[in-house]
């Protein structure tokens, strides 16, 4: 195995736990809105560690590596706007 299939493993092992600790945070909160906190790591830093493992993958040049780090960056910037939206319905319902 080479240098970049090691980095891939490693990115995506680093995605996979992100992914296992913020479901556990989210399985041991009570409360809708203190499950929010743990659903930012799961939709910011994995898709991101995953994205950035498919461009070293795909040698960043072919289609698939730029498609990867655009889902990624999508995620990025509509998780905040998801999260919040989320949390206002929450408080709505709730009063």
């Amino acid at each position: 195995m080479n240098a970049s299939g090691v980095a891939v493993a490693v990115l995506l092992g680093l995605a996979v736990v992100v992914d296992a600790l913020a479901v556990t945070g989210l399985l041991a909160m009570r409360t809708t809105l203190q499950r929010l906190h743990f659903v930012g790591p799961a939709t910011v830093v994995a898709p991101l560690l995953a994205g950035i493992a498919v461009a070293i993958a795909t040698h960043a040049t072919a289609s698939q590596g730029g498609k990867g780090l655009l889902i990624a960056l999508v995620l990025l910037l509509f998780s905040g706007v998801l999260s919040h939206e989320t949390g206002r319905a929450a408080v709505s319902r709730e009063r």
